[in-house]
């Protein structure tokens, strides 16, 4: 079985606003089951950052009080927010723009 993917954004503003606290919630709860990717390569998103991506699903504002519910909600693909620009497929966010 594949393990599942976790990527973090680490760069300075997500960082500043709580990345890292949320990047040990995530070593602590997933180091076994999932490959964590840490990164100080921004993802182009630092005014709702932290940013985490989870299966290629991008995923904003995720604070150290609610990240590790907020990522099981999105392991399970019960994501309880509206669609919008940050909770589509990365693949699919060209077009999106494209269409704004």
């Amino acid at each position: 079985m594949d393990k599942q993917k976790i990527e973090i954004c680490l760069a300075a503003k997500c960082k500043g606003r709580g990345a890292g606290a949320v990047a040990a919630l995530i070593d602590g709860k997933y180091e076994n089951t999932a490959s964590i990717s840490k990164t100080i390569e921004c993802f182009g998103c630092c005014g709702v950052g932290p940013n985490v991506i989870v299966e290629g699903r991008m995923m904003h504002q995720v604070y150290p009080e609610d990240a590790l519910l907020r990522i099981e909600e999105e392991l399970r693909g019960e994501r309880k927010e509206k669609p919008s620009l940050g909770s589509k497929a990365l693949d699919d966010l060209d077009s999106f723009l494209d269409a704004l």
